[in-house]
């Protein structure tokens, strides 16, 4: 069983690193809980675990920022209407369309 100068020696080190909520409950549980829980977090390199989680986030971040500012609308010559194009153009999406269609049904 650790003693009393140990668990706060335990939280300290917990609350300086941002994760006192860890210990919320310690004083409700049983000796052997205690006992248990207080030797999973000394086990734990918890300064080690918050840095390897803000490496992750902020390499999260960055990759979002640089993808929303690499968003453009696409340019209008991408864009094409069976509406307003040519008979000519009309007939090819048609025989492409059912060439297609054949091709997914005739399996």
């Amino acid at each position: 069983m650790p003693s009393q100068s140990e668990v706060e020696s335990l939280k300290a080190k917990y609350a300086a690193a941002g994760q006192e909520h860890l210990f919320s409950f310690y004083e409700e549980l049983e000796p052997q809980q205690q006992e248990s829980l207080f030797s999973q977090l000394a086990n734990v390199d918890i300064e080690r675990v918050n840095r390897i989680f803000k490496k992750a986030i902020s390499g999260s971040e960055m990759a979002s920022s640089a993808q929303q500012n690499s968003l453009e609308p696409l340019p209008d010559d991408v864009f094409d209407s069976i509406l307003e194009a040519e008979e000519t153009k009309k007939k090819k999406k048609k025989k492409k369309f059912y060439y297609n269609k054949k091709l997914h049904f005739s399996k």
